[in-house]
């Protein structure tokens, strides 16, 4: 009887499961989240037809058209010019690149005009409606080559548009009440050097002093390796504060979470680097997955969409905590990379060299 008692008392004393982690926004919203409606949207942006989104050309205004469209039926209020989705500014071409012609024939670059597009999910708190979370994808990509080869920008970044038209869909027909407001930017002439979200924070349809921080979703939508796909948070180090409360974040997320300090990554830029010059903060969110980056690889064919939604479930409850705070977060100058950083870059190194897929020679 003694062994009895003592095999039965150690089959009770399992190991407690860990506590669910209670999120801002409940599993029966976020299930709507829909990966095959992302893909749609990427189908139709990617697609050979738009020829590679590049400023000025046929396929970048059919494009903008599309957004423009799907931005009025999901019911976002117009806050560009002229009562519209729009806001146009003065634009000049790099003179380097080439756009596919209606025709079918190939043709330098001819632009004048670029086109963010600014829609609002109004906050329902009088008090607190003014205040206002940007998220921010560029829809513009690099065109054609000379042999009209499409450089589609699947994963750059038109699956960031993606997600953030599904984000606004399922806010909207959920009825998500969020107390502070939420802009949903999409940006021009990012590929040419960040001027669409440049020129929107210098003259902005909103007041610069209202806007609580800035979210930059560029590129996502792959992951690093197969068994590997973390979510890279940059330059929370220009708002400590910010980065604080983001870093609690990370338990609402199905992947890893790590965050980078922004002087780290010098080669690149993305549209948040434009809020810093005004001194707003924000936050360059990416999936370094960056396998035919700028190449006519980058098709929608290679977009992960399990990644993509798992972009999606943590950006909802992101905007979701901070749409229904309170807190405002200072912006500071960089600051200096340190032991912290070295310890969020380790775990990316650390997830490459745990992978099971990759060989030896590779880690080496």
């Amino acid at each position: 009887m003694t062994l009895l008692w003592a095999l039965t008392w150690l089959g009770c004393t399992t190991v407690e499961p860990e506590p669910v982690v209670e999120r801002p926004l409940p599993e029966s919203v976020v299930e709507h989240l829909s990966w095959t409606r992302m893909r749609a949207h990427v189908d139709v942006l990617a697609d050979d037809a738009r020829g590679g989104r590049l400023p000025g050309s046929y396929g970048h205004r059919i494009s903008r058209d599309y957004i423009e469209a799907e931005m009025h039926e999901i019911g976002l209020l117009p806050i560009g010019l002229e009562e519209s989705y729009l806001y146009p500014y003065d634009s000049s071409p790099p003179g380097d690149r080439y756009q596919a012609l209606p025709d079918g024939s190939i043709a330098p670059q001819e632009q004048d005009t670029g086109w963010d597009l600014v829609g609002l999910l109004p906050g329902t708190n009088p008090a607190l409606a003014h205040e206002t979370i940007v998220l921010m994808a560029h829809y513009d990509h690099l065109g054609v080559d000379e042999t009209g080869a499409v450089f589609n920008g699947a994963f750059d970044n038109a699956a960031a548009v993606a997600l953030l038209l599904e984000l606004a869909r399922v806010l909207v027909t959920e009825e998500v009440s969020l107390e502070r407001s939420v802009a949903f930017l999409f940006t021009d002439d990012e590929e040419a050097g960040l001027d669409g979200a440049r020129e929107w924070i210098n003259a902005s349809t909103l007041p610069k002093e209202d806007i609580v921080f800035g979210i930059s979703l560029d590129p996502l939508g792959r992951a690093t390796l197969p068994d590997f796909s973390p979510i890279v948070l940059i330059g929370l180090d220009r708002s400590p504060a910010l980065q604080a409360r983001f870093e609690e974040t990370e338990a609402y997320a199905d992947v890893p979470v790590v965050f980078i300090h922004r002087d780290v990554v010098p080669v690149f830029a993305s549209d948040q680097d434009t809020f810093y010059d005004q001194e707003v903060p924000a936050i360059w969110f990416t999936n370094p997955g960056f396998s035919f980056y700028h190449t006519v690889d980058d098709t929608p064919e290679t977009i992960d969409y399990r990644m993509l939604l798992a972009d999606a479930r943590y950006t909802a409850q992101v905007v979701t905590l901070f749409g229904n705070d309170t807190e405002r977060f200072e912006f500071q100058a960089p600051q200096e990379a340190g032991v912290y950083t070295a310890h969020q870059a380790q775990r990316l190194f650390q997830g490459v060299l745990d992978s099971e897929v990759i060989t030896q020679e590779d880690r080496d």
